[in-house]
């Protein structure tokens, strides 16, 4: 079942290691993905907004990978990773989007990647 939720700027979304089972849309807002050095300082990874997809990881039964920290308030719909599989599983467009939504963050976190190690070297 759906589920629409609303979450205060400085909430969490979810945590890392949790295992939600649920993904989730959001409707309107930003949030932030952060998670903690080994030395307990924490870094900002990536921010999505309006129209993004959060916590695949869900679908492939693993644990969040980080803190999704609300910079704002948001409205989120959470999706059971049931319900993504089950619709996968007849709707061939479906998980077409997914995968095509994956290889775009992958995309985004290599060109992050390249883009400091630029600044490392200037």
């Amino acid at each position: 079942m759906l589920l629409r939720r609303s979450s205060r700027s400085g909430e969490y979304v979810y945590l890392r290691g949790e295992s939600g089972g649920a993904v989730y849309t959001i409707r309107a807002g930003i949030v932030r993905f952060a998670r903690s050095t080994e030395g307990g300082r924490r870094r900002i990874l990536r921010m999505v907004s309006r129209g993004a997809l959060i916590g695949q990881e869900a679908l492939l039964d693993r644990p969040y990978g980080d803190d999704a920290v609300a910079c704002t308030p948001v409205a989120l719909c959470r999706i059971p990773a049931s319900l993504v599989r089950e619709l996968g599983d007849t709707q061939s467009t479906l998980r077409y989007e997914l995968m095509n939504r994956w290889q775009r963050a992958l995309d985004a976190a290599e060109t992050l990647l390249v883009r400091l190690g630029a600044l490392d070297r200037a």
